[in-house]
């Protein structure tokens, strides 16, 4: 079946909605504090390109220019959101996804709960249904767990554990 890059970007557009981290920019303030901020919308980062025209070689070189590009590139702490994707179509069916993210909003088990649910919302929007998903668990109450755990008591159970490391 043939990928439809609106759809594509549709389902990016609920997965973000769901996901408050991926509406994420940094900022430092006057006095050198640092602040996270979430956006309620963004649009969804995703730049499209048809790379169907020239050799496997030259597709290949394509993909390897705009990835030592998008490296160069980085991202800034202002910048939002902190990812983005190229979706480069590379045969009649076949595209190549890059998908780039900062390391400080998501990490690999992260990642692959984001994935999972840019594939289901893919797969609703084409079959025209809605998915009836509970609300992620907002990261804020760990964040907010965390600041009421008794740091001499975690200090005291790692060094008992690693003791012998």
């Amino acid at each position: 079946q043939h990928l439809d890059v609106g759809v594509f970007r549709e389902s990016w557009a609920q997965v973000m909605r769901r996901h408050p981290i991926l509406r994420t920019g940094f900022w430092t303030t006057g006095d050198n504090r640092a602040l996270q901020l979430v956006w309620a919308d963004l649009p969804v980062p995703l730049e499209v390109a048809d790379w169907r025209d020239g050799s496997a070689e030259e597709r290949r070189a394509r993909l390897e220019a705009y990835l030592a590009g998008d490296r160069a590139r980085g991202f800034g702490p202002e910048d939002a959101p902190q990812w983005r994707m190229l979706l480069a179509r590379t045969g009649e069916e076949r595209y190549e996804l890059v998908w780039s993210a900062h390391h400080s909003i998501l990490d690999g088990w992260s990642i692959s709960l984001v994935l999972g649910d840019a594939v289901r919302w893919y797969g609703a929007l084409l079959e025209g249904r809605v998915l009836d998903r509970p609300a992620p668990r907002p990261y804020r109450d760990y964040v907010a767990w965390l600041g009421e755990q008794d740091l001499r008591q975690a200090e005291d159970y790692w060094r008992h554990t690693l003791q012998d490391v």
